[in-house]
């Protein structure tokens, strides 16, 4: 995932754990808000008590996230936010993204997972070889197309 000005590297020190993540997270972003950081927590089934270090990848990718939503942004930039996660970690995100998205907010998500995540977009953009190929609204494609957006994704990228 990416975030601006994060590294998350520094979460994965052997003594934090979740609860020092959001403090640390909370004491370095002005626009944090906590009590969404813990309904999120709640949400995503996270233990304060948890080690960062030992987190399964699913959990670690639901911790990031938690820390990203919880701040008061414009813009989201998800990077793969479910790559090489479990089944129901994907799902677990998926429905968080929905749950937790602010209505005057954008996410702006970068995958190769359509399919699985294709429930959740707007509007979508595909970019090959550094050009935009495709820019358009979910539905007006789908209805102009007669396809999926996973359809469509594997048109336009079958000759990479």
């Amino acid at each position: 995932m990416l975030f601006p000005s994060f590294e998350p590297s520094v979460y994965k020190e052997s003594w934090m754990n979740v609860g020092d993540a959001l403090r640390y997270q909370a004491e370095f972003y002005s626009d944090f808000d906590s009590a969404k950081a813990q309904r999120m927590l709640e949400f995503m089934r996270l233990r304060k008590q948890n080690k960062v270090k030992v987190l399964s990848k699913g959990m670690y990718e639901r911790l990031q996230l938690t820390l990203a939503l919880s701040r008061k942004a414009k813009l989201y930039m998800l990077d793969e936010p479910i790559g090489g996660v479990d089944p129901v970690a994907r799902t677990r995100i998926l429905d968080a993204l929905m749950e937790f998205y602010q209505e005057d907010s954008t996410i702006l998500i970068s995958t190769h997972l359509v399919k699985d995540i294709e429930r959740i977009f707007d509007e979508v953009l595909f970019i090959k070889e550094g050009e935009l190929v495709l820019q358009g609204e979910v539905k007006d494609i789908r209805m102009q197309r007669h396809i999926c957006i996973d359809e469509l994704f594997r048109e336009v990228y079958a000759e990479c």
